[in-house]
Order: structure tokens, then C-alpha cells, then sequence
């Protein structure tokens, strides 16, 4: 069920939370001379935060909708900008597909985009992508991105995007005849969660979802970048709180609007997945990288999952860089245009994974 369109009254109610947004700005930037140097964020970064946090804490899901353009949207006029031909497919039950590079080409991404399942990929995500897939193929290699623009959980909740997310991996494989060998797969923040969801139905079918995944090899790699492994409560909600873009009741918020009522379990809910789930996993990917930000909101769950990964598998990976919540894709966002260390590691990382 789609959302439902939002009145004019819902669309102007959206001001005053841009104004009381700006305002935490101010807020947070006259704090920065006192907190704010310790975290090394930097005024900008540390003022521009306050307002995301303000703006996603107060937005209703149908404000969402009209906050933030669907995936397919801001895809294409990210490629109008950056003059190359937008490539949107559909999967035989009507995933839309978004590409990176050459369709043919030797190696492939298969990304997910984050968004807390209720926010499509915003141009942050789009440009850092696009920047990705061209500093890929400069190695050499032939390297496509493709993008799936899953449905939000405003339209469905969990578990249709694990569904979809079977459904656009098989049709790679299958249809597209794709190896898993020459796939890495990544995703951030809820998408992370996704990538971990994916994994997990290879190893454990999900009983609402009868379609298998049946691989004759690992995937190349799968790299998870700040991955939302519990949707709120981790102390580092508190200790992160103004270093970071999201607020524990934004993330509790998403949490719920994404379960629709469906209790916790190790697909929706990573950090709940013990050693033994993860058992088997080699099998599945051929190397496994989890990035998180020091400074972010989540990283004290992410680094429990990434532990329970490590204790399961041992070619786990774990790396953590200063900076918030999938910080590479936000300082994109906001303007930056050095490469972040994160950004290096991820490509470097990627590309060993294809030379192993």
C-alpha cells in the first residue's frame, strides 16, 4: 500500500520544522568553541549535524515523501548533472534497478542504499556512487554499481525489501548470468542491515520468503558501511549525540515503522545473531568488511556485531575511521570534495577482494 499524499497542510507544516532545524544549528555551532573540538567534527560539519538531527526527529513519513524524492529520481538528475545516460531496469517483479558504468562490465557492486528503510537514496548517496564506480575503473578493471531502489516501509514493511533484495540478486545471477565470484556487495546503514539480512537468508531461507539463493561460489567480498545493527538504545546514542545526524527517537521511529509489528530476529535485527547463526558464512562471501564512524550514534552495536562476525568467521574485517554516521556519503552531501580516508580504505578493500 502506498502512502498516502500529503495535504497542503502537511506540506507547509514542514517550514516551521526547517526553521526550528536552522535553529539547532545556531544552537549546536555556539556550543562547537566548547564541545565541539574534541571529536575533531569541525564547526560545519558539527553545526550542519544539529540540523539534520532536528529535521529527521520531527518529519512525519508522509513529510518524508515529499522531503525526499524517490531513489529513481534523484538518480536521474544526478546523471543529467553529471551528463551520463540514467540505466533503470526492472526485475520480472518490478525491482527497479539503478546502474552505475556499463552494464556488461566484468565486476559488479551490488549495492544498498541506506535511509532507515523510510527515506529514499538521497544525492549524497548518488554522487558518492557515481564517484565510486568512475575511481573503480580507473584501477583498470571493467566495474558497474547497480543500485536497487527498493520499497520504503511507508509502502511495506519488513519483510518486502529482504524480498526484493532475493529477487534483484537472483536475477543477477540468474538472468543477467552474473558470477557470484565477480559480486562484492555493500550497503550502508539500513542498507548494511539489508546486505546482513541477504547473508542471512543464504544460510537460513527466511520462511516468508521461499525463494533460495543458490551460489556455486562466495561472493567476492561484502563490505558494510555503518550497518544499522540495533535500531536504538545503544549508549553511543548519548555519547555521540553532537557528533552525530541522527536522533535515538529517529531511529526508534524507523525501527518500528520498518518491523510493522514483526517481533525482532536475526534477519531484521543483526545484533540479536549469535555465533552459530553466522556459521557458514565463508561460504557465502570470500571476505567481509564492517566500517563504522568513532563518532557515530551506532557504533557501539556495530562493533558487537562486527565482534560476533570475527567469532564466527576469522577473515572478518573490521575497520572504524573518526567520523559520524556513514560520514564518506554525508560529507558528499554537504558539499566536501576531498576523497574521506573511508571512502580509500572501502575502493581499496573492493579491489583486493577481485585480484584474491
Amino acid at each position: 500500500m502506498a502512502p498516502a499524499e500529503a495535504t497542503i497542510g502537511e506540506k507547509l507544516a514542514i517550514l516551521p520544522k526547517v526553521f526550528a532545524a536552522l535553529g539547532a544549528a545556531l544552537t549546536q555551532l555556539a556550543l562547537y568553541p566548547i564541545y565541539g573540538d574534541s571529536k575533531d567534527t569541525g564547526a560545519f560539519r558539527w553545526a550542519l549535524y544539529g540540523t539534520f538531527r532536528s529535521l529527521l526527529a520531527s518529519l512525519t513519513p508522509v513529510q518524508e515523501a515529499v522531503a525526499f524524492p524517490k531513489t529513481v529520481t534523484v538518480y536521474r538528475s544526478i546523471a543529467k548533472a553529471q551528463k551520463f545516460d540514467p540505466v533503470v531496469e526492472k526485475t520480472p517483479g518490478g525491482v527497479e534497478v539503478c546502474w552505475f558504468g556499463s552494464k556488461t562490465a566484468d565486476k559488479l557492486v551490488l549495492y544498498f542504499h541506506g535511509g532507515g528503510y523510510a527515506i529514499s537514496a538521497s544525492d549524497g548517496h548518488i554522487k558518492w556512487l557515481s564517484s565510486l564506480q568512475k575511481d573503480l575503473s580507473a584501477s583498470g578493471k571493467s566495474v558497474a554499481i547497480a543500485v536497487p531502489a527498493y520499497t520504503l516501509s511507508s509502502t511495506a514493511p519488513y519483510p518486502q525489501q529482504l524480498k526484493e533484495a532475493v529477487e534483484v540478486t537472483n536475477w543477477l545471477l540468474n538472468d543477467q548470468g552474473r558470477k557470484s565470484s565477480d559480486i562484492v556487495l555493500s550497503g550502508d546503514s539500513a542498507g548494511g542491515n539489508l546486505t546482513l539480512a541477504l547473508i542471512s537468508h543464504i544460510l537460513h531461507p527466511h520462511p516468508q520468503i521461499p525463494t533460495k539463493i543458490s551460489l556455486s561460489s562466495p561472493f567476492a567480498g561484502t563490505a558494510l558501511i555503518s550497518p544499522w545493527c540495533k535500531f536504538s538504545g545503544d549508549a553511543s546514542f548519548v555519547r555521540n549525540f553532537s557528533t552525530d545526524y541522527i536522533a535515538n527517537a529517529t531511529g526508534d521511529r524507523w525501527g518500528k515503522q520498518f518491523l510493522g509489528g514483526a517481533p525482532h530476529d536475526q534477519y531484521n535485527y543483526p545484533l540479536s545473531a549469535d555465533v552459530k547463526w553466522w556459521s557458514g558464512i565463508e561460504r557465502v562471501t570470500a571476505g567481509l568488511l564492517v566500517n563504522g564512524g568513532s563518532n557515530e550514534v551506532l557504533i557501539d552495536s556495530i562493533e558487537a556485531t562486527a565482534k560476533t562476525l570475527k567469532q564466527a568467521w576469522q577473515g572478518t574485517e573490521t575497520l572504524i575511521l573518526p567520523g559520524a554516521h556513514e560520514g564518506m556519503i554525508m560529507d558528499v552531501t554537504l558539499g566536501y570534495t576531498g576523497k574521506a580516508e573511508a571512502t580509500k580504505a572501502i575502493e581499496s578493500w573492493i579491489l583486493k577482494q577481485w585480484s584474491s
